[in-house]
């Protein structure tokens, strides 16, 4: 049914976007610059050919710049304890 199939999707992008958190803290602890990830998913959102967020498994490359752009004071504050560290 459509309300099994929309509980799914919010289940995989909640885990998704969990991802991206946790690979966006990662990097930054190891001393790569955490805005960078911004400007990948503008290009990856430049490349087109993906299909529209709600058909798809994953969120879509605006949604996912949007989130990143909302956790980057937390990303930013570990980039910089990196870098004070020598890290990268």
């Amino acid at each position: 049914s459509r309300r099994r199939h929309t509980r799914y999707w919010r289940d995989w992008s909640s885990d998704v976007c969990s991802s991206d958190l946790l690979g966006l803290m990662i990097a930054a602890d190891a001393g790569y610059d955490p805005r960078q990830s911004i400007t990948l998913w503008q290009r990856m959102g430049g490349q087109g050919g993906a299909p529209p967020e709600f058909l798809s498994t994953h969120p879509s490359d605006e949604t996912r710049v949007k989130r990143l752009t909302k956790l980057m004071p937390q990303a930013m504050k570990a980039y910089e304890a990196a870098q004070a560290a020598g890290r990268k």
